[in-house]
């Protein structure tokens, strides 16, 4: 969250691959900018289940959740089949990805906050399945799974 439209845009792109909007919301008394157009259903399922989150610049990680640091991932659909050839790889990337930004920075094990709301390619059992399968693969420590109807649920390695 940015407060002012001048530190939204200070770091200029958001993140890589940016088409993100900065939008206007309200939040208690102040008036506060939210980035990542896309990732707000992401902030709204934290926020709906009582997990604050600061989030950070192009930079750094994603996001910190009690001063602990998660990367945000939330894969677009992509015509689910064309690129995944009907696969779930799209996970194994994702979280591969993430593994890569924590230790590029020096931190120990990546955590991922998992949002595959945009993704319909399989139930939520077997996309936390295949998560978990992933984790393991790429020492993730934990991912909190963004289920279907906006509940969450914690995955430990």
């Amino acid at each position: 969250m940015y407060h002012t439209l001048e530190s939204a845009s200070a770091l200029g792109k958001f993140h890589r691959n940016c088409d993100c909007k900065i939008v206007p919301n309200c939040e208690g008394d102040r008036y506060v900018l939210l980035v990542e157009g896309h990732d707000l259903w992401t902030h709204h399922v934290l926020e709906q289940n009582g997990i604050k989150t600061q989030t950070h610049g192009a930079a750094d990680i994603d996001l910190s959740i009690n001063v602990e640091w998660w990367e945000g991932k939330s894969p677009k659909p992509i015509g689910d089949s064309a690129r995944d050839g009907g696969s779930l790889s799209f996970i194994e990337r994702n979280l591969r990805r993430a593994s890569h930004q924590f230790r590029d920075r020096g931190h120990g094990g990546a955590r991922v906050v998992l949002n595959l709301r945009y993704r319909h390619a399989a139930s939520d059992d077997v996309l936390i399945r295949e998560t978990k399968r992933r984790m393991a693969m790429h020492g993730v420590a934990e991912v909190l799974f963004i289920k279907s109807d906006g509940s969450l649920e914690h995955l430990y390695k």
